[in-house]
């Protein structure tokens, strides 16, 4: 059974009919991390009035203890145990004031503008149904700048390790997905997709989240301005279920997926003798590009994980 903490200071807060942004952060333990992405959050502020949403997958550490100590200043939902990324999420967008939900994972450190970078994207055009942020890593490499697909079906974020000022990621781009570590969202488009799906278990619910909406008839932005820093996968449990979230995936949107690395990498002058996600996954060579690359071939996920393994082997040889 779920439990509602609103804040102490609620008066005011209930009151505030027209919230612009509701920021949604679910968290099982890593209390640290949790409290280190709060105090960015309160720290950078934003132009826009905004609420926090914090929803607790049943944290056994101190976890608890510190949001008591924000109790101020978020909204807390606490669940008895870890009902998972997508189900905290869908919890939290329910309870959300917002006329925008902002998801936002909890190894993260907000920058200054993120929060009005992103809604000012948003509401540039009546089209856009998500905008995710620019994140990187602690090092100043790029985490993501937007999603794209192989040709296995499967996405990775684009330009991932380039510089975080790369001319490749300081332009706002439209991609058939965004990560949902930090993705914003207009509440109603939400709900008329039906929130997250719950059939995921921490992994692929946002790239699902953004073809409901591009089905819809929206589009989905990277927004260069919206800067935060994302330490990535520090949850237990994320990524233990890859396989039957890939293939789960591959079934849903079969025929629907645009492989299109390829045509983002040329068309912005990248693929120049670069050994790439890009590369590694296409098959190019005369004795493997004869392979048949529809669904019945690239469901086989053992089968491109060995490719993959395979040209990395054969680069390697190439360098000796």
């Amino acid at each position: 059974m779920k439990r509602l903490t609103f804040p102490a200071s609620s008066n005011d807060y209930l009151f505030k009919i027209l919230m612009k942004v509701s920021v949604i952060i679910p968290v099982y333990n890593n209390a640290k991390l949790t409290k280190q992405c709060l105090e960015s959050i309160f720290a950078v502020g934003a132009q826009v009035d905004f609420e926090v949403i914090v929803v607790d997958n049943g944290s056994s550490d101190e976890t608890a203890k510190i949001l008591t100590a924000l109790s101020g200043k978020i909204l807390t939902i606490q669940n008895e145990r870890n009902l998972g990324f997508a189900k905290a999420c869908n919890q939290g967008a329910k309870q959300a004031r917002g006329k925008f939900v902002v998801f936002l994972n909890n190894d993260t450190i907000v920058t200054d503008g993120w929060l009005d970078q992103l809604v000012a994207t948003m509401e540039s055009g009546t089209e856009i149904g998500a905008v995710g942020a620019k994140l990187i890593y602690p090092n100043q490499t790029i985490q993501h700048a937007g999603v794209v697909f192989a040709a296995n079906s499967l996405p990775y974020n684009i330009y991932k390790g380039e510089k975080k000022d790369s001319p490749l990621v300081n332009k706002n781009k439209e991609y058939q997905a965004v990560t949902g570590a930090c993705l914003l969202t207009a509440k109603a488009f939400f709900q008329e997709v039906d929130g997250f799906d719950e059939n995921y278990q921490n992994g692929l619910e946002d790239i699902d989240f953004c073809f409901k909406l591009r089905a819809s008839g929206k589009k989905i932005i990277y927004c260069a301005d919206s800067v935060v820093l994302h330490y990535e996968s520090m949850t237990e449990g994320r990524g233990g279920f890859l396989e039957n979230n890939e293939r789960f995936f591959l079934q849903k949107w079969r025929g629907k997926i645009k492989i299109d690395d390829r045509q983002h990498l040329e068309k912005d002058g990248y693929l120049k003798d670069k050994l790439t996600v890009a590369t590694l996954i296409e098959v190019r060579d005369n004795e493997l590009e004869r392979l048949n690359k529809e669904l019945a071939t690239v469901k086989s996920l053992f089968f491109w994980r060995g490719i993959k393994l395979y040209l990395r082997f054969k680069s390697w040889l190439k360098k000796k």
